[in-house]
C-alpha cells in the first residue's frame, strides 16, 4: 500500500471531523426547509397547471418549474406509502394509479433507500432531511475515496465539496438518481482499499456499499457508476487484485435481490421494454458541451430568473445539460496540475472523459451504444456522472499542485472580466434589454413555443426583464468574479484562495435550485378533484384527464383513482388499453377531446369522470373496476432467495479472506 495513504483508523477519525464541514454546507442549501411552516420541495408547481388556474393565459410563477416530478410523482408515492404503513400494511403498490402502480418493486420510488426514509417518517418535512443527508453523505463519500487514492486531507475535503455540490448532485438532489450517486465514491473507496489490502473489514465494506447502492433506486446510475469504478480500480491495482473485491461487490448486489428480481419481472412486462430505446436522446448535445463551462448561459427555471432554453433547438433542459458540471475553475486547476498529478488521478480523468464523450451523444458513438445490451436502455446524459466522479476526485489534489501557466490564467481572468461586463449590461442598458426581450418573444412565437396573443406577453414583460437582469448577474457576473479571483490568487502564489473561488463558483451555481417554500404556497386541492369527490363519495370509479390538465398521479394525493399511472414501468397490457383511448405513452397524455370510440375505451377501463379545461365530464356506461388489492409483486419469493444467497456469499467471501492478506 502507498505509504502516503493513511490507514483505515485514521480515515475513520477524519470522517467524523470533516462531517461538520459538509453539514455546514448542507445547511446552506437546506436550511430554509427546516424553518417552521416551510418545506424543501417545489409543491407549488401544480398552481401553474390548467386544473389549478383560472384560464390558459394566466401565468403563475412557481419556485422551480423544472422539478415537476417531485409534486406530481414522488410526493404522491410517498404519501400513499405513508398511508399504507400507518395503516399497518406494507407499501407494495399505489392503488390509485392505473390498475395498481408498483411501489416496492419500482426503483424510482426508492423505498429501500435510507434517503427516502425521512420522507416516509416525517412526511413533507422529511424532504429537507433527505437532501441534507445526501449532501453530507456525498461529501464524506468522496473524501473517503480521495484519501484512499492518496490525496492529502485538505485536497480530499475540496474533492468532497466539488462532488457533492456538482451539477449532477444538486439538480437531481430531490430525485432517486442521487440516492445512488452520492454513495458511489464510498463503494469505490471500499473496493480500492480492498484491492490494495483485502482485509475482512474492507471486503465487508465493499459488500455493504454494493448492497446500499443497489437499494438506492436508480438502475442507470448504478450500472454506469459501478462499471466505471471497477474499471478504474482494475486499471490501478491490476486484474488479479480486483477479483476478491469484485466477488464481494457481486455478493452485495445479490443481497438486494428482494428488490431487483421483482423489478426485473416488472421490466419484462412493461411498455418501457419496447419503447425505451426509441425515446432516448439521439442528437448531439451541444448545450451540454457549453454548460461544462457556463451552465447558466440560458438562465434557469427558478422563479427569480428567466429560462431561455426554448431559444435553442434541439432543447435540453437545465437538469439535462448541467449533469457534467464541476465548475470551470476545477477544470482549470486540473489543466494547471495535470503533469504533476499522481497516475491514479490521471487514469480516473481518462475514464471520466470517456463518460463525458458518451454523454454528448456524438454521431456514430450513440449508434454503437444503441446496439449494446443494457447500454441501449441507458439515457446518454447520465454518462456525464462518470466525469463528475473522477474530475471531482482529481480537482482537489490538483488545486494544491498547480504550476504557474500565465497564458491560461490570463485567459481565465480576461474571460471573467468579460463575464462581469455581460452580467451587468442588462442593468446598465435597459433599452437594449427591452429590445432583446421583445425580439426573443417574437422569435418564440414564430417558432411555435409561445401560443398566447402578443398582448399577454407584453403584460408579462416587466417580470421577464427583472428575471433577465438577475439571471445575467448571477449566471455571468458572479462566476466572472470567481474566475478573476482564482487567476489572480494563483499568479500571486496564494494557496487557499483558489480553493475558495472553486467552491464559491459551485455554490453560486446551485444555491436555491431546490427551493424552500412556505406551507401556504403548496398547491391546494383543485376544483376538479373536489367535484369528483362530491359526485362519487364511494370512490368506486376511475377518473382521467385531458393531456396536461390534471397530471397522472396527482389524484393519488387525494385518494382518487386515475386511469393513467405516471410511470415508465406501466405494463404493456395496460398501456395498450390506454392507447385505444388515445393515450400517447411518450408524453403520458390523453387527448383533449376524445372521440366516441375513445370514450368507450375509457369506459371499459372504469373511467367515469374526464377532466378538461372546461370542468368534469361524466362518461356513460363506465364499468366498475374494483380497487386493486395491496398485493406483493411477482418474483418476490425468488428475490428473497437471491438475497439470502447474496448474504451467504458475502459472509463466505469475507470469512475466507486469507489471514496473510489481512492487515
Amino acid at each position: 500500500m502507498d505509504p502516503a495513504v493513511p490507514d483505515d483508523q485514521i480515515i475513520l477519525r477524519e470522517l467524523t471531523h470533516v462531517a461538520l464541514i459538509f453539514a455546514a454546507v448542507a445547511l446552506l442549501y437546506t436550511g430554509g426547509g427546516f424553518l417552521p411552516g416551510h418545506v424543501l420541495a417545489p409543491l407549488d408547481i401544480p398552481r401553474d397547471l390548467p386544473a389549478w388556474k383560472a384560464g390558459a393565459d394566466t401565468r403563475v410563477r412557481v419556485s422551480n418549474s423544472l422539478l415537476s416530478d417531485v409534486p406530481l410523482q414522488l410526493a404522491p408515492w410517498d404519501g400513499e406509502a405513508r398511508r399504507l404503513i400507518t395503516g399497518g400494511e406494507f407499501p407494495w403498490i399505489n392503488r390509485y394509479a392505473g390498475n395498481g402502480e408498483p411501489l416496492f418493486a419500482n426503483p424510482l420510488a426508492g423505498l429501500l433507500s435510507p434517503f427516502t426514509w425521512p420522507r416516509l417518517l416525517l412526511g413533507l418535512r422529511g424532504w429537507s432531511w433527505s437532501v441534507f443527508l445526501k449532501i453530507v453523505t456525498g461529501g464524506l463519500s468522496m473524501f473517503w475515496l480521495a484519501r484512499v487514492a492518496g490525496a492529502a486531507w485538505s485536497a480530499a475535503v475540496v474533492s468532497g465539496l466539488l462532488f457533492t455540490l456538482s451539477g449532477h448532485a444538486i439538480v437531481w438532489a430531490l430525485y432517486p438518481q442521487t440516492n445512488v450517486f452520492v454513495l458511489l465514491p464510498a463503494f469505490g473507496a471500499a473496493a480500492l482499499a480492498a484491492a490494495g489490502a483485502p482485509s475482512k473489514r474492507n471486503l465487508a465494506f465493499v459488500a455493504f456499499f454494493a448492497a446500499l447502492i443497489s437499494a438506492g433506486g436508480h438502475p442507470e446510475t448504478l450500472f454506469i457508476g459501478v462499471v466505471a469504478l471497477m474499471l478504474f480500480i482494475a486499471w490501478d491495482a491490476g486484474l488479479a487484485a480486483v477479483r476478491r473485491p469484485l466477488l464481494a461487490a457481486f455478493a452485495g448486489f445479490l443481497t438486494a435481490g428482494i428488490h431487483l428480481v421483482p423489478f426485473a419481472v416488472l421490466v419484462a412486462e412493461s411498455h418501457v421494454r419496447l419503447a425505451r430505446a426509441h425515446e432516448l436522446t439521439n442528437f448531439v448535445r451541444k448545450l451540454a458541451m457549453v454548460s461544462l463551462v457556463l451552465p447558466g448561459f440560458l438562465g434557469s427555471p427558478l422563479r427569480s430568473e428567466i429560462d431561455l432554453t426554448a431559444l435553442v433547438a434541439p432543447m435540453e433542459n437545465f437538469n439535462q445539460r448541467t449533469g457534467g458540471y464541476v465548475g470551470l475553475l476545477a477544470l482549470a486547476a486540473i489543466a494547471l496540475a495535470l503533469r504533476d498529478m499522481p497516475r491514479i488521478f490521471r487514469r480516473g480523468l481518462v475514464i471520466g472523459t470517456c463518460g463525458l464523450v458518451l454523454a454528448w451523444s456524438l454521431p456514430g458513438v450513440v449508434g454503437l451504444m444503441r446496439i449494446l445490451p443494457i447500454v441501449q436502455w441507458v439515457a446518454v446524459e447520465y454518462f456525464a456522472l462518470i466525469f463528475v466522479l473522477f474530475a471531482s476526485l482529481a480537482a482537489g489534489p490538483a488545486l494544491f499542485a498547480m504550476r504557474m501557466r500565465r497564458p491560461l490564467l490570463v485567459a481565465v481572468a480576461i474571460a471573467g472580466a468579460l463575464m462581469i461586463i455581460a452580467g451587468l449590461l442588462p442593468t446598465a442598458a435597459p433599452a437594449l434589454l427591452l429590445r432583446a426581450a421583445r425580439s426573443g418573444i417574437a422569435h418564440l412565437q414564430s417558432s411555435g413555443h409561445l401560443h398566447q396573443a402578443a398582448s399577454v406577453y407584453e403584460q408579462r414583460l416587466s417580470s421577464y426583464l427583472s428575471g433577465a437582469r438577475w439571471m445575467a448577474f448571477r449566471r455571468l457576473a458572479l462566476p466572472g468574479i470567481c474566475w478573476i479571483v482564482f487567476s489572480l490568487a494563483v499568479m500571486r502564489g496564494r494557496r487557499r484562495l483558489p480553493a475558495v473561488a472553486v467552491v464559491a463558483e459551485l455554490i453560486i451555481f446551485g444555491l436555491g435550485y431546490n427551493p424552500a417554500i412556505g406551507a401556504e404556497e403548496i398547491a391546494p386541492k383543485p376544483a376538479a378533484i373536489a367535484t369528483i369527490e362530491r359526485r362519487d363519495p364511494s370512490r368506486q370509479w376511475l377518473m382521467a384527464s385531458a393531456g396536461g390538465v390534471l397530471p397522472p398521479n396527482a389524484a393519488t394525493t387525494w385518494r382518487l383513482r386515475d386511469v393513467v399511472p405516471y410511470d415508465i414501468l406501466t405494463s404493456e397490457a395496460w398501456t395498450r388499453g390506454l392507447m385505444a383511448a388515445g393515450y400517447d405513452p411518450t408524453s403520458s397524455k390523453l387527448p383533449a377531446v376524445p372521440s366516441p370510440e375513445q370514450h368507450q375505451a375509457l369506459a371499459r377501463l372504469g373511467v367515469r369522470f374526464y377532466v378538461t379545461t372546461s370542468g368534469v365530464e361524466e362518461l356513460p356506461d363506465a364499468h366498475v373496476v374494483p380497487l386493486p388489492s395491496n398485493h406483493s409483486p411477482a418474483g418476490l419469493a425468488a428475490g428473497v432467495a437471491v438475497s439470502i444467497c447474496g448474504l451467504l456469499m458475502a459472509l463466505l467471501v469475507v470469512a475466507t479472506c486469507p489471514p496473510d492478506l489481512t492487515r
